[in-house]
């Protein structure tokens, strides 16, 4: 063997290295090739490329009127009843942040309003008292920020068929205009539960809820008029509720209640209501049973409704004595000038409900003779009365 080709031998060697090396390489390129093209094939067969039907549909938003929802998936039997079947794939109804079809069999219903009004009560009662119902322990505020797909991804987990109504709480709702578009656009259909309260009480209630939650606060006489941000969201502009319940479509269904008519006692005062003598229990248990009715529950609702107090707990006496001291007496005269401004809200809420909103035959209202005279009350202001006593 000559000095040239002993020169090539550990070259040779080298290139059957590269050329193994290569071969190797472009074994684990098609392979890969080919896990690739499988898995766009498999999104293909998950992707709608049906024509829309309008324009509305080719923005991916669902028309007012479309019908296309899962009502398919399931049989009617014998009695009447559907009996779930298949879920639908979610792929179905949302493409990215898109959605391409009707999502409202995700939502049957929403309380929406407002705070300090028993929502937590209710919303807790709902969720232990009958098994027809299932909802979020939490608030889910998501519409009023545009992060719909979050929360129609934890709706469709939820979801266990038609026979189950599913709802969620956000006593904001009805005070942002983002909130209310969403739910015109994606859910048309879902019921609103809102509760009212005297506006003056609103504010007192409100305004020492935040003190007890640790909230640094303006003093009340500066929280006239809008929100600002230092206003921890008490202001007297939330509770002009006639102006909150105005932007409610009336084609919607509204239970409306006030807060008192979530009382559930022992004591005997009574009212006039469909030409007889109530208890405030009769009344409640009828609450419930005209609850029960608006929410179309496959199960009865029982009493008591019992009060939730939200918030946190003090970290001791001495801790709870320091947050009574920043807490407010609404009656002082101090206040006197910020509960006229109140008043003059809850009167001309009042009318506007009992003249207009109840003349929506959509808008529900439990015992209306009695929740007519609790919203006759706002005409006056209830310090009045402490003071008599």
């Amino acid at each position: 063997m000559n000095a040239f080709s002993w020169r090539n031998v550990p070259m040779n060697e080298k290139h059957k290295k590269r050329r193994g090396g290569l071969k190797i390489t472009s074994q684990c390129f098609f392979l890969l090739l080919a896990v690739l093209i499988l898995i766009y094939v498999s999104l293909l067969e998950r992707i709608d490329f049906s024509e829309p039907s309008n324009e509305n549909n080719r923005q991916g938003f669902p028309p007012p009127a479309f019908t296309t929802d899962a009502s398919s998936t399931y049989n009617s039997n014998n009695d009447g009843m559907t009996s779930y079947k298949t879920k639908p794939r979610l792929e179905e109804y949302i493409q990215g942040w898109n959605v391409t079809k009707n999502v409202n069999w995700l939502l049957d219903f929403s309380i929406v309003g407002f705070p300090k009004t028993g929502t937590s009560t209710i919303m807790l009662y709902l969720k232990n008292q009958t098994q027809s119902i299932s909802i979020f322990d939490d608030e889910r505020c998501e519409l009023g920020s545009n992060q719909h797909v979050p929360l129609l991804k934890d709706l469709y987990r939820m979801y266990q068929g038609p026979q189950i109504k599913i709802g969620i709480k956000c006593p904001r709702d009805l005070e942002v205009d983002l909130a209310l578009n969403n739910y015109r656009m994606y859910f048309p259909e879902t019921k609103f539960i809102v509760g009212v309260r005297n506006p003056i009480r609103w504010f007192e209630s409100f305004y020492n809820f935040r003190i007890h939650n640790g909230f640094p606060m303006l003093s009340p006489e500066k929280l006239i008029g809008s929100c600002r941000k230092l206003n921890q969201g008490v202001c007297t502009n939330r509770a002009n509720f006639s102006q909150h319940l105005s932007k409610i479509e009336s084609s919607r269904k509204v239970f409306l209640y006030e807060i008192n008519q979530l009382e559930y006692t022992d004591t005997s005062s009574s009212s006039h209501n469909n030409n007889k003598m109530m208890t405030k229990n009769e009344r409640t248990d009828m609450f419930l049973r005209d609850l029960e009715e608006f929410l179309e529950l496959k199960t009865p609702l029982r009493g008591p409704m019992i009060h939730v107090k939200p918030g946190l707990k003090p970290l001791s006496v001495e801790h709870e004595n320091r947050l009574v001291t920043h807490k407010i007496d609404i009656c002082q005269d101090q206040y006197k000038n910020l509960r006229g401004l109140l008043q003059q809200q809850a009167s001309e809420s009042a009318t506007w409900i009992i003249n207009e909103f109840l003349a929506n035959p959509n808008v529900k209202v439990s015992s209306p003779d009695y929740f007519k005279q609790l919203l006759q009350t706002w005409h006056d202001d209830p310090c009045d009365d402490t003071e008599e006593t």
